[in-house]
C-alpha cells in the first residue's frame, strides 16, 4: 500500500471510530456539523505533510492520529469512550491537576493530526505525546496497553508525576500516573514525527 493510501485508510477508520463512540453528540454537535467542521478539513493536511516530508516518518508506525483535544471534549468523556475487550476506560485521577508541560507546542485547532506514532524516546526530532493524545492511541489502537503503559511525557500530573494509559487490575483501560524518576520496566514512551493541522 503507498504512503498516502496508507494515511487516508487511517484517517477513514479514525473518522468511522469517532462517530461510532459518538463523539459528534458528546461535543453538541450533528454527525454532519462534526464532519464537515472538524475532520473534513484535515485531509488536505495529510496532502501537505506529504509534500514536505515524503511520509518518510511513518513507516513501522501508527501512520496518523486523529486528535481531539480537551476544548472540544472533556478527558473524562473521552477515557469512557475507549473500549478494550468490552470494557471502557475510566480515570484514576482528578483531573483538575492535568496540564500540558510548558515546552509543548500544539497546534491551536480543537482537532488536528499526528504522524508517525511510535514507541521511541523523546529526540531525533520526536515529540512526546500528550494526554488527550494518548487517549486518540487507544481510542483508534487500544490494543497497545495489553502488554505496555502509554508513558505520556507531553503532559504532566502536578509536579512530580507523568501521566500513563494502562489495563488496570480489573481490566480495564486507565488514565493514571506513575513517578516522574520511577515510571516502571513496562511503562513505554510514545512519541510522534509530527502534530499538523
Amino acid at each position: 500500500m503507498e504512503i498516502r493510501e496508507r494515511l487516508i485508510s487511517a484517517f477513514e477508520r479514525q473518522t468511522k471510530t469517532l462517530i461510532e463512540r459518538n463523539y459528534h453528540r458528546a461535543a453538541g454537535f450533528s454527525q454532519s456539523q462534526f464532519l464537515t467542521e472538524f475532520i473534513e478539513p484535515l485531509r488536505s493536511v495529510i496532502d501537505d505533510y506529504l509534500r514536505k516530508t515524503e511520509g518518510i516518518e511513518i513507516k513501522n508506525s501508527i501512520p496518523l492520529l486523529i486528535v481531539v483535544t480537551e476544548r472540544l471534549m472533556s478527558i473524562p468523556k473521552k477515557m469512557r469512550r475507549v473500549v478494550l475487550d468490552g470494557e471502557r476506560g475510566e480515570m484514576m485521577i482528578s483531573i483538575e491537576s492535568l496540564s500540558n508541560c510548558p515546552k509543548i507546542q500544539l497546534p491551536k485547532t480543537t482537532v488536528y493530526l499526528l504522524f508517525g506514532v511510535t514507541f521511541e524516546s523523546v529526540g531525533n526530532c520526536r515529540l512526546p505525546l500528550t494526554v488527550d493524545e494518548g487517549i486518540a492511541v487507544v481510542t483508534h489502537y487500544p490494543e497497545t496497553i495489553i502488554k505496555q503503559h502509554l508513558l505520556l511525557t507531553g503532559s504532566q500530573y502536578l509536579d512530580r508525576f507523568t501521566p500513563i494509559i494502562w489495563r488496570n487490575g480489573i481490566k480495564r483501560p486507565a488514565l493514571d500516573r506513575v513517578p516522574k524518576e520511577r515510571p516502571g520496566t513496562i511503562a513505554k514512551e510514545i512519541t510522534a514525527a509530527a502534530r499538523l493541522a
